[in-house]
């Protein structure tokens, strides 16, 4: 048999050998390495808002629905006033009535901005309260008591006693002026300025319903 390797050389291929199962051995027990993360590239994402009705704990100035009493008698007026030491605002008005109609969208919107109203089902109290009283047979005697000769006629209370009265009118301009002037003044200042201003009609209205003077007319 020839001899194709001496001795060193047979020596050199078995080392190799032997370096060589030993590096395969040590990457059988290393850990797998970790994969390179590809760069990713960033893309604008729109934006979802979420209206604050639906989130517990946030307040957002949004339109508020307006709550405006409607009266139907001297005793309702006379309580609704009497109960709250705010200012009040009256509408009279009557359902044929063109300039009523024209007036009732200012008078609304000036009532969800400054009024009591409805926010995500709760109350919410404003610093002005609104009422309006429509005009039927039935309060044709209440609206000569209070001197109201045409609709639509707005008034500002403050208590039981009237401070403001206009009538005709079909925007809430004077309105707005003349709650922003009273609004500046105190509470002091406020019952001064409604005991030199009252004309007496509401408070004598009332004293004449509590009474039945129909007794008077009948013939003796």
């Amino acid at each position: 048999m020839p001899n194709y390797f001496n001795i060193p050389t047979l020596l050199l291929v078995l080392l190799c050998a032997a370096v060589m199962h030993d590096n395969n051995a040590a990457r059988a027990f290393q850990p797998n390495p970790t994969p390179a993360v590809p760069t990713k590239t960033h893309q604008a994402t729109a934006l979802h808002y979420v209206s604050s009705e639906s989130v517990p704990g946030v307040t957002k100035q949004i339109r508020r629905k307006p709550i405006i009493e409607e009266l139907s008698s001297l005793d309702e007026l006379q309580f609704f006033l009497q109960d709250d030491d705010r200012l009040t605002v009256i509408k009279f008005f009557a359902d044929w009535c063109k300039q009523c109609k024209r007036l009732e969208m200012h008078y609304n919107k000036m009532a969800s901005k400054l009024g009591d109203g409805i926010i995500a089902r709760q109350k919410v109290q404003g610093d002005v309260r609104f009422a309006q009283v429509r005009y039927s047979n039935n309060i044709k005697t209440m609206l000569g008591d209070l001197r109201i000769l045409q609709v639509p006629t707005m008034q500002v209370y403050y208590g039981d006693r009237k401070l403001w009265s206009v009538s005709g009118e079909t925007n809430t301009k004077s309105l707005h002026a003349e709650l922003n002037r009273l609004q500046q003044l105190s509470n002091e200042e406020l019952e001064t300025f409604a005991e030199q201003q009252d004309d007496g009609l509401l408070a004598d209205a009332i004293e004449d319903a509590r009474y039945d003077y129909s007794f008077l007319n009948e013939e003796w």
